[in-house]
């Protein structure tokens, strides 16, 4: 859900904007909401000498707990970040950048909500790799309780089917 991403819930330090409507009428409808906190705000990613956007891994964990506590009771399931494989899109940096970016998101939403389950990042078929610089030694409190993935089908002949080695097979070895 964009209505928790930090750029809109966060705009500027100390500043909070909640969409307790919206998340009401959506809980109200039946639906649940998978909480999509990443994509900071212009104030917690500034940009290096190089034009490199450096991430505030704080000033995002502390926008996590926030939003988790506010939330807390109405959205049980957090993404931290999708997608950060894609280099400059969603995540304008490498894996290892990614780790205490997500470490802090996720240690966020634990404080603000423990019964929270932490949904990592969205993977897809190319890229369950991406995370094992900072998976591999992770200890179990600090894993996502659960990942999702975009069952993206590119360059995959015949009917879509990838054989035994497939993309849940990988990622379960690496945890």
């Amino acid at each position: 859900s964009a209505i928790c991403k930090m750029f809109r819930g966060n705009p500027e330090p100390g500043r909070h904007v909640w969409y307790d409507g919206q998340v009401d009428a959506i809980r109200a409808a039946g639906i649940e909401i998978l909480a999509l906190p990443d994509w900071p705000a212009k104030w917690a990613m500034p940009t290096n000498a190089a034009g490199k956007p450096v991430y505030d891994a704080k000033a995002f964990g502390a926008w996590c707990e926030a939003a988790a506590a506010h939330y807390r009771g109405r959205i049980s399931h957090w993404e931290v970040w999708n997608e950060p494989y894609i280099s400059g899109y969603f995540f304008r940096g490498t894996a290892k950048e990614f780790g205490p970016v997500f470490n802090a998101g996720a240690a966020g939403i634990r404080r603000g909500n423990p019964d929270a389950k932490v949904v990592g990042w969205c993977t897809e078929l190319s890229s369950p790799g991406y995370v094992l610089p900072f998976m591999r030694d992770y200890p179990p409190s600090q894993k996502p309780d659960v990942n999702s993935v975009h069952y993206y089908y590119t360059d995959v002949p015949g009917d879509g089917e990838t054989g035994s080695d497939t993309l849940m097979d990988r990622l379960a070895s690496t945890w």
